[in-house]
């Protein structure tokens, strides 16, 4: 069978699975007693066509792969901040599915370590899309898609899953002026903006930069209930992302192998990120509300930049 009518054989299995439904077996592989096959490594040429069938999973199973065997987050975060509400049954349900199509027996399973290069490869993949899909809008003079603007930062470094990703309710975590929490991970860092009293978003979607460093062109503003946030592009295909958004909510950006910097700023807390390849990142805040400065910038820049936001 060939690369190609073993994708198609796929598309087909999965066509399947969601007509007959899959949840009791989902939940049945959630369950702690459950006892995995042999984890097994697959060969070169196993692992091409197991990347491709991948891309065909729906977004519930991306996201299970994503959050337990990229960023090795718990079941109960990949719960809160990808929405899958069986992630463990989920994941072992569609690597069941992966292994049979790439002819693995039923006492066989794709190991761990080459389910992670997937989730990988899956990442990557979104952010080649979105390259090339900002590349043709730019071309037709259309806005880039908000999906551009959510994945593109990845391919420069920083992964901002969805920006208001996961509530802060704790009692604990309540303060009087704006505090960051920081909680470091092994490939990524999360920064939570908590305060004791609620912003106005409609004040929120006021605030915008009036400072951008020459060559910059907007490629999007894009307003949602918790933020309002800027893309701007180079001649480089470089981004330069300015966020403001509502406390309580968590940012997840990739810090593997950066230099995390605390400061202030303005006399508040912030933080500076400082990443091997120079896509850097600023976090602070003004009048209370949370702000992310990312780009290819030194230091100077990015707090010249944070400084220019002003309310309209």
């Amino acid at each position: 069978m060939t690369q190609q009518e073993t994708e198609m054989t796929f598309r087909n299995i999965l066509a399947e699975a969601v007509r007959t439904g899959h949840e009791k077996e989902i939940l049945l592989l959630e369950d702690a007693a459950y006892t995995s096959p042999k984890e097994t490594a697959p060969g070169a040429e196993q692992t091409e066509i197991l990347i491709e069938c991948a891309k065909e999973l729906p977004e519930d199973a991306k996201n299970a792969f994503w959050g337990l065997y990229y960023f090795g987050l718990t079941p109960e975060d990949v719960t809160e901040l990808y929405g899958v509400s069986h992630p463990v049954g989920t994941a072992r349900y569609y690597t069941r599915l992966l292994s049979d199509v790439i002819g693995f027996g039923a006492s066989e399973v794709i190991d761990a370590d080459s389910m992670k290069a997937v989730s990988k490869s899956l990442l990557q993949s979104y952010a080649d899309e979105a390259k090339q899909q900002q590349t043709t809008d730019r071309k037709h003079g259309k806005r880039v898609l908000r999906r551009v603007l959510r994945y593109a930062g990845f391919a420069a470094a920083v992964l901002v899953l969805g920006f208001s990703v996961t509530m802060v309710a704790s009692a604990e975590l309540r303060a009087v002026v704006l505090k960051w929490f920081f909680r470091d991970r092994v490939e990524y860092s999360e920064f939570t903006p908590v305060l004791d009293h609620e912003l106005s978003v409609e004040e929120m979607y006021l605030y915008e930069p009036t400072y951008i460093p020459e060559g910059y062109i907007l490629e999007g503003r894009h307003e949602e209930s918790t933020l309002v946030d800027y893309a701007y592009l180079d001649k480089d295909d470089w981004y330069l992302m300015i966020t403001i958004s509502l406390p309580g909510y968590t940012t997840m950006i990739d810090t593997e192998n950066a230099e995390i910097i605390k400061t202030e700023f303005r006399g508040a807390e912030a933080a500076i990120i400082l990443s091997p390849d120079g896509y850097n990142h600023l976090i602070c805040s003004i009048d209370e509300y949370p702000v992310y400065v990312s780009g290819r910038f030194e230091t100077e820049e990015l707090i010249k930049i944070a400084e220019s936001i002003k309310k309209r």
